[in-house]
C-alpha cells in the first residue's frame, strides 16, 4: 500500500463544500489501494462543520476502524 498525500492549504478550514471535495479525493485514493495522508501542517484552525463533513462523514459511512486504517493526519 502506498501513501497519497493531500496537502490542505490556507490557514483556516471552515467550509463543508471544501471538506466534501477533500473527502471525495480521499475516497478516490483509497479505492485505488492507497493510504491517504492528510497534511494539515499549514492549517491553524478547522471549523466543526468542516471537520464533521470530512472526518465525521467518513467515520459514519465507512466506520471508525476504516478511517483509522486508511487515513493518517499530519
Amino acid at each position: 500500500m502506498t501513501d497519497t498525500t493531500i496537502t490542505l492549504s490556507g490557514t483556516d478550514l471552515a467550509s463543508r463544500t471544501s471538506a466534501a471535495k477533500v473527502r471525495f479525493n480521499v475516497a478516490n485514493a483509497v479505492s485505488s489501494g492507497n493510504r491517504v495522508v492528510i497534511d494539515l501542517s499549514e492549517i491553524e484552525s478547522v471549523s466543526y462543520s468542516c471537520a464533521d463533513e470530512l472526518f465525521g462523514v467518513i467515520a459514519a459511512t465507512q466506520g471508525l476502524d476504516w478511517l483509522v486504517e486508511k487515513v493518517k493526519i499530519v
